[in-house]
């Protein structure tokens, strides 16, 4: 690959030939795109022939010719063309023909140096303005090689690929979509690789975000993502909310197949329902990694339940005895204390403890979403305080003038 694109081109030789092989072949559509390619060549109507060439793309012979395409008659032209439509279109294509991670990962990476960004010239660094098209198309460029360095267990340079465009996405303004949902989606799949659970769980919700519509995604990548978000929420130390999750379509996708005890598991872990918990158990032997870190999954319910218990009780009741913690996270009373311990660590729950009097008292728990269950208590919560402040302004309407009286 790389010797043909050092020697210098002839494009209408190209096309020649690969016509020429083409009509042996019986590819009639092939030849007529051809001759539209030759067409605009001649006419250097780039943003036509450009057009023309992601319509080529489509065709169900193209692959054969794709690589030799781009070595043999784009890259005369490349350098006319928008450079992120080059790369998310013909540039991408070309890597997904070449025969191996090596040649793809070369392939991208030249093309990323070719589509960057001039640096600025010399004592006119003051007038240097982002070329967004150019540091997009970089971007993209990259990324798409990080993804098959990715494939091929290059770990240190997709973590250097992302470190270092992170910083480039966040310095700049309406990101191309194409840019960061392919950003966002490596990312995903080196957090996975890593078991990062957390960082994954994220990113893969801002792929998410990115792609809008999970229907556009095929259904097998749908489910898996899906299904990987939901082990990542259980098993992850740091999330306690699985709002995001179970409000997203994509936990959808998990309806009907034999996967549909995660998305009824997460539910069960967002109530901090341990009896619901228990009750699944035997379907969590389908997924090793559950099974393996089943002493973090019953501290995680237990903690789940303490928050929901807290939520549940009034405002005027939120000093807890152990005991009663005790009794709904089915935890023996010696070990209540370091529960209590970790929700505040954990910023789950904030106030103190007594441990003369065995009690804690809680003046603030995490947000997340509800059930409905647990919307029904917020509002039987609010019924309580509409009704109580009701009370106060009948009594200051009855004894008003005699209370300002006494004052």
């Amino acid at each position: 690959m790389s010797s043909a694109m050092q020697i210098d081109l002839n494009p209408r030789g190209y096309l020649r030939s690969a016509r020429a092989a083409a009509q042996a072949a019986g590819a009639a559509d092939v030849v007529a795109a051809l001759n539209v390619f030759e067409d605009l060549y001649d006419r250097k109507l780039w943003h036509q022939l450009s057009t023309e060439i992601d319509r080529f793309l489509t065709l169900p012979a193209a692959g054969t010719y794709l690589v030799d395409l781009y070595e043999q008659f784009v890259r005369d032209f490349e350098s006319k063309l928008n450079k992120l439509s080059l790369v998310a279109g013909i540039g991408e294509a070309v890597a997904r023909h070449l025969p191996d991670h090596p040649a793809r990962i070369e392939f991208l990476t030249s093309l990323a140096e070719r589509v960057a960004p001039a640096p600025p010239k010399k004592d006119e660094e003051h007038l240097h303005t982002v070329d967004v098209e150019a540091v997009s198309a970089h971007l993209l460029a990259s990324t798409h090689a990080a993804y098959y360095q990715l494939l091929a267990a290059q770990y240190d340079a997709v973590a250097a690929h992302i470190a270092a465009s992170e910083k480039v996405l966040d310095a700049m303004d309406g990101v191309d979509t194409r840019v960061s949902s392919a950003f966002y989606r490596v990312a995903a799949d080196y957090y996975k690789a890593k078991s990062a659970f957390a960082k994954f769980y994220k990113t893969s919700l801002l792929y998410l975000g990115c792609v809008g519509d999970v229907a556009e995604l095929p259904v097998a990548e749908a489910t898996d993502r899906a299904y990987e978000l939901g082990i990542a929420a259980l098993l992850s130390d740091e999330i306690y909310n699985f709002g995001e999750l179970l409000m997203h379509p994509i936990l959808d996708k998990l309806d009907g197949t034999p996967r549909a005890w995660l998305k009824s598991l997460l539910f069960a872990f967002n109530a901090g329902d341990i009896a619901a918990f228990e009750k699944m158990a035997s379907a969590l032997t389908a997924e090793p990694l559950l099974v393996q870190n089943m002493t973090l999954l019953r501290q995680k319910i237990c903690l789940m339940a303490l928050i929901d218990f807290v939520f549940k009780r009034k405002p005027s009741d939120r000093v807890v005895p152990f005991a009663a913690v005790a009794q709904h996270t089915r935890l023996p009373i010696g070990e209540v204390e370091h529960l209590l311990m970790k929700a505040l660590a954990l910023n789950l729950i904030k106030g103190s403890m007594d441990q003369v009097d065995a009690t804690v008292t809680v003046t603030w728990v995490a947000p997340r979403v509800l059930d409905r269950s647990q919307i029904l208590v917020m509002a039987d919560l609010l019924a309580g305080w509409t009704a109580r402040v009701q009370d106060v302004a009948k009594e200051l309407e009855a004894n008003g003038a005699e209370l300002f009286t006494s004052a």
